[in-house]
């Protein structure tokens, strides 16, 4: 059986280049995707899609589309190990592929249908992303061979995520992974790579500590992180709404009570927790804004960020408070059979957050 990173290897020097080494590999049928944004002869950025073991690549000279109009060229390179997911970096001069190489997008894919390596031999791969930034259904459509390339074409599909006139040099050039610039990731790897753990929460937390709540009782309980004293103190701050809004941490708490309003209300309709789990879970993977930004349900109430940085922690923490508080209201909604709870299904009717909140 042919190496499909044969090619990989035979075009690079791996003792002078930090890139992964094709021994770097992962056993078949995981699902991760990355896109690269590389700065070499050309700025480019490189889409990889993880199948059969390996990641499967395009270069797509101006970078992904948003806008289903507006398709892209995407060209196959060779394919690269699982590993190079996690690659951030500067390859040296002279070497191929020579330039810096940041992570701008990562995350889980998954094909509309069937199996992937069908798709691709056929022609036609449509999949979902849930990236960092790039979310919805996409599609790689072959346009045949031209000078010895294998031409593709990116094409956004009409969903949610689809966004008109927007591509991906409209998005914050920033790692997601690191938060780190095209310049800091050249200084800190110089001909090397950056450690890619994730950076991007060093802009000060929230305060999360004994937030003011609307309650009725004094305080919370010692011990309960910010998820527990929102599905604690849902109803009575739902009934009365004079949340005591002096920090972070209750600001925060007000966006998780209005977020679990969301959840009970889209499982409203569904009296099996299996079909709540996949509307919630639906509802989650929605992109949403971050403090500041123009569909903030919240305006009034969250100071803007003070820098990209700050914004990207924000809208990372938010996006886990999001998740973990889903999978908990799952578990306050539906029983141990599966049944909902007669209570708080009917919660999720209640009118809320009518007024308009300040600080």
């Amino acid at each position: 059986m042919a190496d499909p990173l044969k090619t990989y290897a035979e075009r690079r020097d791996l003792e002078a280049s930090p890139e992964p080494a094709p021994e770097d590999r992962q056993a078949p049928g995981g699902r991760r995707f990355t896109i690269h944004r590389h700065d070499a002869s050309q700025l480019h950025y490189d889409l990889r899609l993880e199948v059969g073991g390996v990641m499967k690549s395009w270069a797509i000279t101006k970078g992904p589309s948003l806008d289903p109009s507006d398709k892209r060229l995407a060209v196959a390179t060779d394919d690269h190990p699982v590993s190079y997911g996690d690659f951030e970096g500067t390859i040296p001069e002279d070497e191929y592929g020579a330039g810096t190489v940041m992570l701008w997008d990562y995350g889980r894919w998954v094909p509309d249908k069937g199996l992937p390596q069908d798709a691709l031999e056929d022609g036609e791969l449509t999949f979902e992303l849930f990236g960092e930034k790039l979310k919805g259904k996409w599609a790689l459509v072959h346009m045949g061979t031209r000078s010895g390339n294998e031409n593709w074409l990116l094409i956004k599909q009409r969903d949610e995520a689809a966004k008109e006139d927007t591509e991906a040099e409209d998005l914050p050039a920033r790692s997601a992974k690191t938060g780190y610039g095209m310049e800091t990731i050249e200084e800190k790897s110089g001909d090397g790579r950056v450690e890619t753990k994730d950076r991007r929460g060093s802009a000060s937390p929230p305060d999360f500590r004994k937030p003011q709540l609307a309650t009725l009782v004094e305080a919370p309980p010692e011990g309960d992180d910010i998820i527990d004293e929102t599905i604690k103190y849902f109803r009575p701050n739902c009934l009365f709404r004079n949340f005591d809004v002096s920090k972070s941490s209750d600001r925060t708490l007000v966006y998780l009570t209005l977020s679990m309003q969301q959840f009970l209300k889209e499982c409203e309709r569904h009296p099996t927790r299996q079909a709540g789990e996949k509307a919630v879970k639906s509802l989650v993977l929605k992109q949403f804004p971050i403090p500041g930004s123009p569909g903030w349900p919240l305006g009034g109430l969250f100071p803007p960020p003070k820098d990209i940085q700050e914004g990207e922690a924000w809208r990372l923490y938010m996006k886990q408070a999001r998740d973990e508080l889903a999978s908990r209201t799952l578990d306050v909604l539906y029983k141990d059979d599966g049944a909902k709870d007669k209570w708080w299904g009917s919660f999720a009717k209640r009118k809320f957050m009518q007024k308009e909140l300040r600080a």
